[in-house]
């Protein structure tokens, strides 16, 4: 069901300001009834990271005041006394960690979650130590208690900071250093504190029931060179590789102190190799601190960057023992201060998941980075051009693109592209592992696991999305294709529409159901191949292999394959179908047809009078029934040696669907009945009986009935059809799209294949009478449509009809003498008219179209139209995107025009749209296929046809620019000229008039305009007359004069 997710956090809000209203002694009540909030909502939909370190705050708050209420007074006993606040402790951190473990199992890209959760557990671990030393736990300790509790508490904390590498330490977080900064020394001050402990209890020859020896203390050595060997390879920024010597230095020297006080070997570490990685991951940091900077800009824009200031630690003000092992005890000690200023704020806009599009696209551009990066690598050549970037994620694998996706789902977890795009990222890397030879099953379950784990995260964080829930049926598919059960597909569906998000959008509803039955359908096709075919590897008489067929592989037919010089080492076998496989395929197809029956009972009774939709339905249905679940119902019954009566209800049930599908529009589109006639005269000839009967025909009469069905199912169409050029149903040519596919094509365009496809089967199957009618019944509809190339088709026929020909030269000489000049002259023109149609180059490219407002534009064979691109992608970006598809020969992105000063220099915003343009045309079709699939920037972006090439006419570079003065501006900078001409024309009068005497009209007609000698040289408001200067006199109109006037003499 939905919710109100904005009212469910102001109520968590105001209990928790309630609670937390006096800092001494918290409010429980008001505690418990915000922890009642946060799991009411947790059981709606995943929340953010601050609410799930909000909710554990709040729990192990409320946890530790419960227990301190059943605890026994002070006055009783002190040592009894702390022991009960110790295990109170102990109690509230351990459902606090399980609090955190969840949100880490829903964000385990959070940095911040990471380590509030580490910081957790290493107080858990210090409670655990200090129960361990207290005086009456010591005398219950020799049956190895709080020796255990340690130790468990000692290895889930050591798992927890391997998990925390695992999720951080590969270059994700560059712009979260400290954190991963701190994680790390934490993680060393651990290190130390147990070996601290190891080397007392060796000494002290007491380990709580457990042995202590020299190889313990030697695997904490190691670890701690292993973690200084991560740290070293972990790019990090804000300064954090540049400063890491020194921690590593004093972890060794404070390790060396440790082995010196109890008189042990000390062990030598050498630090240049460290020295000479971190070296290395600068570089590395450097090749992504673009990436870093854009995120940073991002967040900071949106109001979710947090603060540095809560990350800086309160290390000075809590350090209060100066030992060496007391240093390392009070790092592991939780700063609650620190965390207080970060959980216990209500009005805080980070980790709460409200990163938008702008963060979302920044981090999905550094992901396309690095899987640029990580796909060089198989790449031919690749190895000359490695960088350090590329041994980076050589040594990591796809994890590190993996780890960048989950940081930005922590701050995005709303965002649909994300999702998409990671799990996509993800099916590909599972379909590299399974036909990899190299990889083992345990690879390949582990990312299966990580696929479904992030399949239904996806869903869970954006309920509102149509595509994510088709996405995730899908991957189950793939996944489980040999396990499949339809009804783990069902329950996604159940789950969508119980979430009551996409309850009101019939679209999403009809197009998940119908992803739904496809994945099923895919399920039965894999099932009867895998049954049925084999592909054996022969050599001589031995077979080596033998492999089962997918219905999605090639094969090739039989006549192809015996014209091969070589002979072939491989054999296409065929099986019958076990039995028990039999009723697995008809429960499968009992299954999708109750799918069937459940989608139009749910969809079609509240929205009886939506057609598209019925049509989409219908036809897919069609199609499923003609050519999927019709054919196969017809090879079990010659398995299993049923009678006629399964094969005829099968197609009775085809008929019926097809009779459905040609009924719900009025009129029908013209592509509904191509799809029936394409059953009726191809496909339905295996559905007729082998003997002849009164109401079915045989095998000789077979042909003659299919061809009459077809003929009268072609009049049936026609008749329904209105005629062509007029607006109606299904005008301006598109429907609705369902999975990147065209519901209806223009209506005109269709309605003329139909009747191509009506003229030519009458041509090949019909008499001169039948062509006769067809060609009236074509005229008919298509008289008000102008496409030359139906027309031409149906006048040539009629030109063979009428049996007539050509006239020759001489015939047609001498009728044009007998006629008179005015028809000469049309003859003439006729004929001329035909010479230019006969020298028309043929309409064969122009076979697509583009729909351009009202007009129709024949579409490039070449060129592919992409949109919504976002405002920052390049040329190069459509290049890089385009090129696995094929051969790129131009790419450009169209931006608005700029006018002025620059203009032709600089480029202007992009219009979110650009051009690619192929060397091949069937790239053109591959690239319409990623239509809605393909990514680029962060945005799915769409790909149609475009009328129009990627490169200019002028190309570019060589656009002629005109100086100043000339072009469109000519007129307007003459006047400028003059105007300033007559200016100085003024000042020469003013300064030497008087003196020389020189007359001031020379000077202005040697300014004036060659070309006009009557022009003025500028307009009169701009010229100054003085006292000499000649001023024009004003004439006076002359009068009108009418008819009745009389004329002076």
């Amino acid at each position: 069901m939905s919710y109100n997710y904005d009212q469910c956090l102001s109520s968590i809000k105001e209990h928790r300001l309630k609670a937390y209203a006096n800092t001494t002694a918290p409010d429980l009540d008001a505690l418990q009834r915000s922890m009642d909030e946060f799991a009411n909502l947790s059981k709606h939909c995943p929340m953010t990271p601050l609410l799930w370190m909000q909710y554990a705050k709040d729990t192990e708050v409320l946890m530790h005041g419960l227990n301190l209420l059943d605890s026994p007074g002070e006055e009783t006993n002190n040592d009894l006394h702390q022991l009960h606040q110790i295990q109170a402790k102990k109690e509230a951190l351990e459902t606090s960690m399980g609090v955190l473990e969840l949100g880490l199992a829903e964000f385990p890209g959070c940095a911040l979650l990471h380590l509030y959760y580490l910081e957790s557990l290493a107080e858990y671990f210090c409670q655990t130590e200090e129960e361990a030393l207290h005086h009456l736990i010591k005398s219950e300790s020799e049956d190895g208690g709080g020796g255990s509790d340690s130790q468990n508490a000692r290895n889930k904390l050591s798992q927890a900071f391997q998990v925390a590498w695992e999720s951080l330490g590969k270059g994700s977080h560059v712009n979260e250093g400290l954190v991963v900064t701190d994680i790390y020394r934490l993680h060393g001050s651990f290190l130390l504190t147990s070996l601290s402990c190891k080397v007392r209890e060796l000494s002290s020859g007491t380990s709580g029931g457990m042995d202590v020896d020299d190889d313990s203390i030697c695997n904490i050595i190691q670890q701690l060179s292993t973690l200084c060997l991560r740290w070293s390879k972990t790019p990090m920024g804000e300064g954090s590789n540049d400063e890491m010597m020194d921690d590593f230095n004093s972890l060794w020297n404070d390790a060396l102190l440790i082995l010196q006080d109890a008189k042990m070997k000390s062990t030598s570490f050498s630090l240049q190799i460290v020295d000479d990685n971190r070296k290395s991951t600068s570089s590395v940091t450097n090749s992504v601190i673009h990436a870093k900077n854009d995120i940073d800009v991002a967040m900071t824009n949106e109001g979710i960057f947090l603060p540095n200031e809560l990350l800086q630690h309160c290390m000075d003000s809590t350090e209060t023992d100066a030992s060496t092992v007391g240093k390392h005890m009070q790092i592991l000690r939780r700063a609650d201060s620190k965390w207080d200023a970060l959980v216990l704020v209500n009005d805080g806009r980070y980790l709460l998941g409200l990163g938008a599009s702008e963060t979302s696209h920044v981090f999905a551009k550094y992901a396309s980075f690095l899987q640029r990066s990580y796909g060089s690598l198989s790449q031919k050549g690749g190895a000359d051009n490695r960088t350090a970037l590329h041994d980076h994620i050589a040594e990591h694998n796809f994890s590190m693109i993996c780890c960048v996706y989950e940081r930005a789902l922590s701050e995005c977890p709303t965002v649909e592209s994300l999702w998409m795009s990671y799990i996509k990222f993800l099916r590909g890397e599972w379909i590299s592992i399974r036909d990899k030879q190299q990889s083992t099953s345990e690879e390949l379950q582990l990312m299966s696991s990580t696929l479904q784990s992030i399949s239904q995260r996806s869903v869970r964080n954006c309920p509102y999305s149509s595509n994510l829930f088709e996405l995730r049926m899908t991957t189950l598919g793939l996944l489980s294709t040999s396990n499949l059960e339809p009804d783990d597909i069902t329950a996604v569906i159940h789950e969508a529409t119980q979430l009551g998000f996409l309850n009101s959008n019939r679209e999403a509803m009809l197009s998940m159901r119908l992803v739904a039955i496809n994945v099923v359908k895919r399920k039965l096709l894999s099932l009867i191949s895998q049954g049925t075919t084999s592909l054996s590897n022969n050599s001589g008489n031995n077979v080596l292999d033998t492999k089962e067929r997918e219905y999605d592989q090639d094969d090739e037919l039989e006549f192809n394959a015996s014209n091969r010089k070589k002979t072939k080492t491989s054999a296409i076998q065929y099986t019958s179908l076990a039995a028990a496989a039999m009723e697995e395929v008809q429960d499968l197809i009992e299954d999708i047809r109750d799918m069937y029956e459940e989608a139009d009972n749910y969809l079609f009774k509240n929205h009886a009078k939506w057609e598209e939709g019925k049509v989409c339905f219908w036809k897919n249905r069609c199609v499923t029934e003609a050519y999927v679940l019709g054919p196969i119902v017809l090879g079990l019954r010659n398995a299993m040696g049923n009678d006629n009566a399964t094969t005829e209800l099968a197609d009775a049930e085809t008929m019926k669907c097809f009779e459905k599908l040609v009924k719900t529009q009025k009129p029908c589109h013209p592509d509904s009945w191509r799809e029936y006639l394409r059953y009726v005269s191809m496909s339905r000839l295996h559905f007729l009986s082998d003997e002849s009967s009164q109401s079915s025909p045989g095998e000789v009469g077979a042909l003659s009935a299919q061809l009459r069905q077809t003929r009268g199912l072609f009049k049936r169409a026609m008749a329904s059809m209105r005629k062509a050029g007029k607006s109606g149903v299904a005008a301006g040519g598109v429907g609705i799209e369902f999975n990147n596919t065209l519901l209806q094509r223009d209506y005109d365009v269709a309605l003329s294949d139909l009747c191509r496809d009506y003229l030519e089967f009458e041509r090949n199957f019909g008499s001169e009478e039948s062509l006769s009618a067809a060609l009236a019944l074509v005229r008919s509809k298509m008289a008000n449509f102008d496409d030359s190339a139906l027309q031409a088709s149906v006048f040539d026929s009629s030109t063979e009809e009428n049996g007539k020909r050509k006239l020759d030269s001489k015939e047609s000489q001498e009728d044009d003498q007998m006629k008179d000049d005015n028809c000469a002259e049309e003859s003439r023109a006729k004929r001329t008219k035909v010479k230019t149609n006969l020298k028309e180059p043929k309409k064969t490219d122009a076979v697509h179209k583009v729909r351009i407002g009202k007009m129709d534009y024949p579409a490039h064979p070449f060129t592919v139209h992409v949109s919504n691109l976002s405002k920052d992608t390049q040329d190069m970006d459509l290049v890089d995107a385009f090129h696995p598809i094929g051969v790129v020969a131009h790419a450009r992105i169209l931006r608005e025009k700029l006018y002025g000063k620059g203009g032709h220099h600089t480029h202007g915003e992009s219009k979110g749209c650009g051009l690619v343009q192929f060397e091949e045309r069937m790239d053109v079709e591959k690239a319409l296929e990623k239509n809605g699939e393909l990514e680029i920037g962060g945005n799915i972006v769409k790909i149609n046809r475009s009328h129009l090439p990627a490169i200019g006419v002028v190309p570019q570079g060589m656009h002629r620019v005109n100086p100043k003065g000339e072009g469109k501006m000519s007129k307007r900078n003459q006047l400028k000229k003059k105007s300033m001409q007559a200016d100085d024309v003024e000042m020469d009068i003013d300064e030497g008039g008087k003196d020389s005497g020189s007359h001031p009209a020379s000077k202005v007609e040697a300014g004036a305009n060659t070309k006009n000698k009557y022009r003025t040289s500028s307009s009169p408001g701009s010229i100054k007359l003085d006292s000499l200067s000649f001023k024009p006199r004003v004439l006076k109109p002359k009068p009108k004069m009418s008819l009745g006037d009389t004329v002076k003499k």
